[in-house]
This record gives structure tokens, C-alpha cells and sequence, in this order.
């Protein structure tokens, strides 16, 4: 009887287990997933307060450079040339920042998250971004960077030309627009810094424009990759490309594609077909929630001792917990 109700718990174990195990690869394929969405909402918004913002202060310079009405008879052909010039530079680049981001609204609109999560695990949103949208996002942030300059200079100029009979408040007016200026390439320049927004985590900006001065060089950042620079950017997109083709010919599910490009493989290792589905993970994180830290494995299917089998089950973890043909007897 002892060894009857032994066999019987142990089988509930086991079945308790296998839901278990079925249970949490339901979670994380869903976490991914709202991880992945949530990525993309916080995008879509900084990409809406650029363009509205954009928008908003390219109209403001077209109203000024269409009702800008000057006191004195005979202005400087020099100056009105000038005030001309960055007026437009700052309409135009405006309309480029506010038209790119609204271009790039509709294409990361596109993206679908629960696609790119259960059918191509190496398909996410850092990666898309990062290969189909970053050169775009650069040209919308430093169009925007370029106008506001554009603006505050046309305001001086507009300040001279208006009050041409006096001294005193064109100066106060450049005075002002050249330390809003100052302080704007300040904290651009400190933004980007800190937030490796060239490219790398690991740039920072020098500390004489406000960054945190520290970090590495994108060319040490680069070349600290498996392959180098090129290797690394060439391995990346080849991967990415396999994916979207694995995706036109039918969600890629069976695919070699499929199966090597997954997480926990480095880049070159997905270029070359050789990714393994495991990755162990570093110290204290426990990975399976029972307990114990460090000592998990965290893979794409469930493996439990790290023997490369990926089934749902590892029947060798449970072999000590079923009792022996000898013992029933």
C-alpha cells in the first residue's frame, strides 16, 4: 500500500509539474508580449510629441514670417536676407521632423507584436527598430534639434530689423536668444549622452556638453562584439532578413530560420545556423520561480539539467521520484 500511494503521488507530482511548466511558458510567451507592446506605445508617443511639437513651432515661425512688419523704411538687404533664410531653414526643418515622425507612427503600426512573439522569437521591437526605423528617428530628432536654433536666430534677426532705431532692446532680445541657444545645445547634447542615443549603450557624451563622460567609445563598443563592428551589424541584419523571408512564405514555423535564430544565441551563431535553444543566466535570478536562485536554465522550451534535450518534460529530472519496477513488485 505505501508503495501504491508513493506511485500514485508521484504521479500527481508529475502531472502538477507538467501543468505547471505548461503554464509558465503560456506566462512568458504573454509577458513577451506586453513587454513588446508596451515598447511600442511608449515609441508612438515620443514620436507624437515630437510631431506635434515640431508642427506647432513651424507654424509659429510661418505666422511670423508672413506678418513680420518692420518700422524703419529702408532695412538692411543683409539683414532681411538672413531673417528670410533661417526662417525657412526652421519651417522646413520642422516639416521634415513632424512628417518623419508621422511616417514612422504608420510603419511601427504595422508591427505585429503577437507575430513577431510566437512565431519568430528573434523578430522583436528592438531589433525592427533598431534596423528599419533608427536612421529615421535620427533624421526627426535632428531636424527638430536644427530648427529650434533656426527659430531662435530668426528672432534676433527679427528683433534688429523691428527696433532698428534703438540699441537697447535688439540686444536684450539677442542676449536672450543666444543663452536659450547655449543652453538648448546643452541639454541636447547631455540627453543624447546619457541615454546612447548614437547607437551604443556605452557612449556618453563628453562632460564639457553635459554628459557623464565615463563610458566607452562607440569604435571600442563596436569592436567588443563577437565579429567586430561589421561582423556585428552584418550578422544582425542577415538574421532579421531571414526572419521577415521565413515570415512571407508562411510564418516560418518548421523552418531552419526558425529554429536557430531564438534567444540566448549570439549573433554570429544565428548567422551561421549553429544557435543552441539554451542560455544560462547570470547568478541569483531564478528563472523558474521555486525558490532557488542561480540554479535554473533558462531556455525556450523547458529543459531542467542543461542536457540539451528541450521537450516539455526532462524525464531524467523525475527519475528518482518514480519508484522502480523492484519496488511495485
Amino acid at each position: 500500500m505505501e508503495l501504491v500511494f508513493q506511485t500514485s503521488e508521484a504521479r500527481r507530482r508529475l502531472k502538477e509539474r507538467q501543468q505547471d511548466l505548461a503554464y509558465r511558458k503560456i506566462e512568458r510567451i504573454w509577458r513577451r508580449v506586453d513587454d513588446m507592446r508596451l515598447s511600442v506605445e511608449k515609441q508612438s508617443r515620443a514620436l507624437a510629441a515630437v510631431a506635434n511639437l515640431a508642427a506647432l513651432v513651424g507654424g509659429l515661425e510661418l505666422v511670423v514670417l508672413v506678418e513680420a512688419q518692420f518700422n524703419v523704411p529702408n532695412p538692411s538687404q543683409l539683414m532681411l536676407a538672413c531673417f528670410a533664410l533661417f526662417s525657412s531653414l526652421a519651417v522646413g526643418a520642422m516639416v521634415i521632423a513632424a512628417a518623419t515622425a508621422l511616417m514612422l507612427m504608420v510603419r511601427i503600426s504595422h508591427f505585429d507584436v503577437k507575430h513577431a512573439v510566437i512565431h519568430h522569437r528573434a523578430l522583436d521591437f528592438a531589433r525592427y527598430w533598431q534596423l528599419r526605423c533608427k536612421g529615421e528617428w535620427w533624421l526627426c530628432l535632428a531636424s527638430f534639434v536644427v530648427g529650434l536654433p533656426c527659430l531662435l536666430v530668426s528672432l534676433a534677426l527679427l528683433a534688429w530689423l523691428r527696433f532698428e532705431g534703438g540699441v537697447a532692446a535688439p540686444v536684450i532680445v539677442s542676449v536672450v536668444s543666444g543663452m536659450s541657444l547655449l543652453l538648448l545645445v546643452w541639454v541636447a547634447a547631455g540627453f543624447w549622452g546619457a541615454t546612447g542615443f548614437w547607437g551604443s549603450e556605452g557612449y556618453r557624451c563628453p562632460r564639457w556638453c553635459g554628459g557623464r563622460g565615463n563610458g566607452r567609445s562607440r569604435r571600442e563598443v563596436a569592436h567588443a562584439a563577437p565579429g567586430g563592428a561589421a561582423g556585428a551589424r552584418g550578422s544582425s541584419r542577415r538574421a532579421y532578413v531571414a526572419e521577415e523571408d521565413e515570415a512571407e512564405d508562411g510564418y516560418g514555423e518548421g523552418s531552419a530560420a526558425d529554429a536557430r535564430a531564438v534567444d540566448g544565441a549570439s549573433a554570429p551563431e544565428v548567422a551561421a545556423g549553429t544557435g543552441q535553444a539554451t542560455a544560462t543566466p547570470a547568478s541569483g535570478v531564478d528563472m523558474q520561480h521555486d525558490g532557488y536562485d542561480g540554479d535554473d536554465v533558462a531556455v525556450s522550451g523547458f529543459e531542467q539539467d542543461g542536457d540539451g534535450d528541450d521537450d516539455e518534460l526532462d524525464d531524467a529530472h523525475w527519475a528518482g521520484a518514480m519508484p522502480s519496477a523492484g519496488q511495485l513488485v
